[in-house]
């Protein structure tokens, strides 16, 4: 898994859509969104609402 996270995903569609429908485990779903499974718990639960979402 990379280190270091990207504002897109560098997967293609066809490929990511394969690898979602085979999720097995929370840390499959991190490594799908490359990033740590750390810094997805941190957003899912640390992170306040009003804080997830900025345009």
């Amino acid at each position: 898994m990379p280190k270091k996270s990207h504002l897109f995903l560098q997967r293609s569609p066809e490929l990511l859509r394969e690898k979602f429908y085979s999720l097995k485990q929370p840390v499959e779903i991190a490594g799908l969104l490359e990033i740590s499974y750390s810094r997805l718990i941190y957003h899912i639960y640390l992170v306040t609402p009003e804080e997830r979402y900025k345009t």
